[in-house]
């Protein structure tokens, strides 16, 4: 993948393979994305020229399709042999750990606060994200 977010599509693979992905606490390693000056200072070219820009935006293209087909929002014409989801863990386990719901662009309250428990209440799971606007929370209900 190039660029797109691919974090994300690998992590729900390696789910769905059986596989957990566990990560430090702190930064240790970074990546830079500023392709102005600090290249040309440091002897670095970009990897694509601008002359390529028609062929890059056709490989964005295509990987959006195929990022939408393994999240089940799109049932299209892309081949995921090879890229496809395993059978250890299915989507919906994957949604319900991480918090999100990607048909209906949906993000639970802990997931939102980059909380993780494996015992979540109802109320951490209502949704804080619905279609990109921030849901409020719920009033609480008066006991008396």
């Amino acid at each position: 993948m190039y660029f797109v977010g691919d974090e994300l599509p690998m992590a729900l693979r390696y789910f769905t393979h059986g596989y957990n992905v566990y990560h430090p606490g702190v930064c240790c390693v970074w990546h830079l994305y500023n392709r102005a000056k600090v290249l040309e200072e440091h002897g670095l070219t970009l990897q694509w020229p601008n002359t390529l820009k028609p062929r890059l935006l056709l490989k964005l293209w295509i990987e959006k399709k195929r990022i939408l087909k393994l999240y089940g929002m799109e049932d299209n014409d892309q081949d995921l042999t090879g890229f496809d989801l395993g059978r250890e863990r299915t989507l919906q386990q994957f949604e319900q750990f991480a918090g999100i719901e990607f048909k209906t662009k949906t993000i639970a309250r802990f997931a939102m606060n980059g909380e993780y428990d494996s015992e979540h209440t109802y109320e951490d799971r209502k949704p804080a994200v619905r279609e990109g606007k921030l849901v409020e929370p719920e009033e609480p209900m008066n006991a008396n």
